[in-house]
């Protein structure tokens, strides 16, 4: 077994009898077949029972291999305003496919990630975050855009040309 497995406490019983930590030898078996079985684990699966034939004066060797389970979990991003959203405002993680407000995206491995939002027009796109994704849960981000505001020129012509050189200005809102 891995030395993982091992330190997790991972074990083996012959014919249903105490269990043994790995590399123990039992002694004493009848000549013939027994039944090896391992005991669970967590994070780990448990090999299947093997059947072994004991030979006079001999030791058989078993190996009950443990294969670690990959702990996952699940990211659900919503963004907003609701202006954004409908501009076609949406999220991916890690570099992946694009997807909408709201969505989920699961089997993601146990750790950080890279959220990142496309360009709306329109729209600030907000900054990427690292989001920390935990075994079996469901984490949640926010992606918020901001309007950019319309803006538009204005042009004043002064007149007549003796105004203008005298020393005629004008201005906006007061500025």
């Amino acid at each position: 077994a891995p030395a993982g497995a091992v330190s997790a406490g991972a074990q083996w019983q012959v014919d249903g009898g105490a269990f043994q930590s790995s590399g123990a030898t039992v002694f004493s078996l009848s000549v013939g077949c027994h039944t090896v079985a391992f005991n669970s684990v967590g994070g780990w699966t448990v090999p299947g029972s093997q059947t072994v034939t004991v030979n006079a004066n001999q030791t058989a060797t078993v190996t009950g291999t443990y294969v670690v389970i990959l702990q996952t979990g699940s990211l659900q991003v919503n963004l907003g305003p609701a202006g954004a959203v409908s501009a076609g405002a949406k999220w991916q993680v890690d570099g992946g496919v694009f997807q909408n407000s709201g969505a989920t995206v699961s089997s993601l491995s146990v750790g950080s990630h890279t959220l990142a939002f496309n360009s709306v027009s329109g729209w600030t796109t907000p900054g990427s975050q690292t989001v920390t994704v935990n075994a079996n849960q469901t984490t949640t981000a926010t992606g918020n855009y901001v309007t950019i505001p319309e803006t538009g020129s204005l042009q004043v012509n002064l007149a007549p040309a003796g105004a203008v050189s005298a020393g005629a200005q004008w201005q906006v809102d007061g500025g």
